[in-house]
């Protein structure tokens, strides 16, 4: 099953099928979809914790961290099932003992494909060796929808093995999907 784990748009769903994906995750909370999510970009943890104990039991929680106080809390909250890395916040990355929480607390980390180059440059070799990776589309129009082998092509270009890059594309969105419905 291949999974695209950000939609904004629901009119997308159908053009999902067309190039590959079987299943989406949208980012509107009060939708009929099966898998719905929310990403919290958060710098206080009292003000997470508010926001995401307001959303239903069967809603995906992505954590958005803005500084390293916020990483850790977000890593300790079992309601968090991966966190969100882009442009604001990909500097999160840089120490060791992030790294090191990221790896032990098994939390996926969640790239989204309209990152800067650099950034995905960067987050390939640090997903080799610490943690597991998926890159999402995160798309709110057909124009920044990612198809599959269009990622696994982007991130080979970036310094990728084919091999993980396939990993990371198609089978990291789906063991997300495995934890979140466990």
């Amino acid at each position: 099953m291949l999974v695209e784990t950000c939609i904004k748009n629901p009119a997308l769903f159908p053009i999902l099928k067309k190039i590959g994906y079987s299943e989406g995750i949208l980012e509107e909370v009060n939708s009929q979809s099966r898998w719905r999510r929310v990403t919290i970009p958060f710098s206080d943890p009292e003000g997470f914790r508010r926001r995401a104990s307001s959303f239903e039991k069967n809603v995906l929680v992505f954590a958005k961290p803005l500084n390293r106080q916020a990483l850790r809390y977000a890593l300790s909250q079992e309601r968090v099932i991966a966190i969100t890395i882009d442009n604001d916040n990909w500097m999160l990355l840089t120490r060791r003992a992030s790294l090191n929480m990221i790896r032990q607390q098994g939390k996926l980390v969640e790239v989204y494909m309209s990152a800067s180059s650099g950034i995905i440059f960067k987050v390939i070799p640090l997903a080799y060796k610490w943690f597991n990776v998926v890159f999402s589309s995160c798309a709110s129009d057909m124009t920044q929808l990612w198809p599959p082998l269009s990622k696994v092509n982007y991130l080979v270009i970036h310094g990728a093995d084919e091999e993980e890059a396939i990993r990371w594309v198609y089978d990291n969105p789906s063991k997300l999907l495995l934890y979140a419905s466990s």
